[in-house]
């Protein structure tokens, strides 16, 4: 059931990327790249959502997807990267709230653990929270300066523990620090 739904979600870009191309006689290779493609774009494409929608692909979840992929795509991801850039850990929050609040209602790819498990992680005090991954499942991360991660994660742990007592004994909490960004070397 669940890679079926992945799937559709997948679909629903493709599906939207195919009208695009056939529409416009473009080529392009992604979604971004139809986006991307001129200033008249994005409107450009919520018209051709309307009219590309099918039993399965209604013309609502068609423009509901381009309104959180360019929400995620031009908002919160570059938002969310200049708030830790300045160090503001509040503005960065706004953003991943926003993000998941999409992921949430937009893509509808997030289970009830998936939620809670936000939910608890901002309860429990964590800066910041999100799903993150394919979604219908997976991982959430959060975000909690290094000196309370044990406590956090004990209290993390058992109020998912206690939210899903059939999920306790195959939930895993591990903690890790954020690695290296990307970077490129140059042969000199």
């Amino acid at each position: 059931d669940a890679r079926d739904r992945y799937n559709r979600v997948s679909r629903t870009i493709t599906h939207l990327l195919d009208a695009w191309n056939r529409t416009t006689g473009r080529h392009d290779p992604s979604f971004g790249a139809a986006l991307g493609s001129g200033p008249e774009a994005r409107g450009l494409m919520q018209s051709i959502a309307r009219r590309a929608a099918t039993p399965e692909f209604h013309a609502a979840l068609l423009e509901t997807r381009i309104l959180q992929f360019m929400a995620e795509s031009y908002e919160h991801v570059p938002r969310a990267a200049e708030a830790l850039v300045a160090g503001d850990l509040h503005a960065f929050a706004v953003q991943v709230a926003r993000s998941q609040a999409w992921a949430e209602r937009a893509l509808g790819n997030q289970v009830p653990e998936t939620i809670t498990l936000v939910q608890l992680a901002l309860a429990e005090g964590a800066v910041a929270a999100s799903a993150f991954g394919a979604g219908f499942g997976g991982s959430v991360w959060a975000m909690v300066p290094q000196a309370d991660v044990t406590p956090f994660m004990e209290r993390w742990r058992a109020g998912y523990v206690a939210a899903f007592p059939m999920h306790g004994a195959r939930s895993h909490f591990f903690a890790t620090r954020p690695g290296t960004p990307a970077f490129e070397l140059t042969a000199v």
